[in-house]
């Protein structure tokens, strides 16, 4: 038994024979009778009573009929949801991000986005950078936007943009930032961070084993607002990308040594086909 056949019975009962059948579907009649009795075959049961002047549906094609005519309009349902889906007209989009970079580099594009595509329903979550690798490799998100350099091996990564990391400190702290602040002196310094597992924590973490020191870390938080308040307080550095600080008052900033930047990258599962709106949002946001 098979879909076609079911398709070919339900359209010998709609008009109760054989031509107006294979008219309907566009193909034989001689391929309606081989599909009616190969599914008879399959059913053990014969489905119609034949005559020469008409097809009329025996008990068991009328029991058989009751079934299958619902059972072919769900699947037909499920097949149009499924287009709609995949033709980013519908469903629900789920996207991860960290709170930093959403705020100064994907606010506006998520919501120019969504404006363009009113069918799909955008779900933003917020996580540190390695949080949403796990997810992504795990499947709970479609898309995530990481630093390039925290991504799985297991994942595809596609570049969006660069920015300049950079060391952020009260303005009453320093009269005017001066040439770029080496490694040693930032963490020479009480310092506010990201928690383990954000990206901007990972680089200070990294630069202090390879110095050599344990970093003095007065105070952690995911929340932007508050670790810029506490450095605008003198409570500690932090490192952030310049445009998280861009405008902000009370701050000042200096370059990192090395031209430390930020590559932000959107990645997704390589063995995961890609929804139709999650490939609309990475060229948008490749724009």
């Amino acid at each position: 038994m098979n879909l076609r056949q079911i398709q070919v019975f339900l359209a010998v009962a709609r008009h109760a024979g054989f031509s107006a059948a294979a008219a309907e579907l566009r193909i034989a009649q001689s391929a309606v009778s081989i599909a009616i009795r190969r599914l008879e075959e399959d059913l053990g049961a014969r489905l119609f009573h034949r005559s020469k002047r008409s097809v009329e549906l025996s008990p068991a094609g009328r029991a058989y009929l009751a079934r299958a005519q619902p059972a072919l309009a769900q699947l037909e349902l499920a097949r149009q949801e499924l287009r709609a889906l995949d033709a980013g007209i519908g469903g629900t989009l789920v996207v991860a991000a960290p709170a930093m970079v959403t705020g100064f580099a994907l606010a506006a594009p998520l919501a120019a986005f969504q404006a363009a595509h009113q069918g799909v329903r955008v779900t933003l979550l917020q996580a540190g950078a390695s949080e949403i690798a796990r997810r992504v490799a795990a499947g709970e998100v479609e898309l995530g936007v990481i630093a390039g350099d925290d991504a799985d091996p297991g994942l595809e990564v596609i570049a969006l943009a660069h920015f300049p990391n950079v060391a952020c400190m009260a303005a009453a702290s320093r009269s005017a930032p001066g040439a770029a602040m080496t490694w040693p002196e930032l963490l020479s310094q009480p310092i506010v961070a990201f928690p383990v597992g954000y990206h901007q924590r990972s680089r200070i973490d990294a630069q202090a084993r390879r110095i050599g020191v344990v970093p003095r870390i007065v105070m952690e938080t995911e929340n932007v607002a508050v670790l810029l308040e506490a450095v605008r307080r003198d409570i500690g550095l932090a490192t952030l990308p310049e445009p998280a600080v861009r405008g902000v008052g009370g701050l000042v900033t200096m370059p990192l040594e090395g031209d430390e930047v930020l590559s932000v990258a959107v990645c997704y599962r390589r063995d995961y086909p890609l929804s139709r709106a999650a490939r609309a949002l990475i060229e948008h946001l490749r724009l």
